[in-house]
């Protein structure tokens, strides 16, 4: 189910959203240093995006880390880069709650929830199709499939024109509430417990 404390923010937000940037796309990257994400997809799809707009790509890890990886992948560390660390519970709230794409370009989840957590908070979501991801983001969630730098670049643009409208974002917001432990339970109550003829 959805966090408790990411559920109360959630009943908080105002759908205007006036915290985020106006002058530049912001997107946050999970994990920068971690190998089973793709951080490759990132950073091209936003040097590409970089070119026609301004876009800033947030990424957590140690920066030493994040830092080599784009070097690795682009030859230089990018102006748009911008490495924080490792963040608390409350400094990643509050930075899904400034940022407009969540970029979760992962080989493999067990579930998701990162996704489901920016949903909660009016974060439109860029991932892989994986089975969780879909799972999770059902048609909230955008997926960039072939996993390419252009198609990741795409979906960032369709996301970034997701964010003007207040409705889209409400039923991501919707999408996510809908995750609760009681109904979690029940579904894992049905899949364990054999029906009685």
């Amino acid at each position: 189910g959805l966090p408790d404390e990411i559920r109360a923010l959630s009943e908080k937000i105002d759908f205007l959203f006036p915290g985020k940037p106006t002058d530049l796309f912001r997107c946050v990257f999970l994990a920068g240093d971690n190998e089973r994400k793709r951080f490759d997809l990132a950073l091209l799809a936003c040097e590409r995006i970089s070119k026609a707009m301004p876009v800033e790509l947030v990424v957590t890890g140690p920066e030493d880390k994040v830092k080599d990886r784009a070097q690795a992948v682009l030859g230089f560390v990018p102006p748009f880069l911008r490495c924080v660390g490792r963040l608390s519970r409350q400094q990643l709230l509050e930075l899904y709650q400034t940022s407009h794409v969540l970029l979760y370009l992962s080989y493999f989840e067990g579930f998701g929830f990162p996704i489901l957590e920016a949903l909660a908070l009016g974060v439109q979501v860029v991932c892989l199709p994986g089975e969780a991801e879909q799972e999770v983001g059902g048609e909230c969630a955008i997926y960039a499939n072939p996993p390419s730098p252009e198609k990741v670049e795409e979906k960032l643009r369709e996301a970034f024109e997701r964010c003007k409208n207040t409705d889209t974002i409400q039923t991501g917001v919707r999408h996510a509430r809908g995750y609760t432990w009681q109904r979690s339970l029940e579904v894992h109550a049905q899949a364990l417990i054999p029906k009685k003829d």
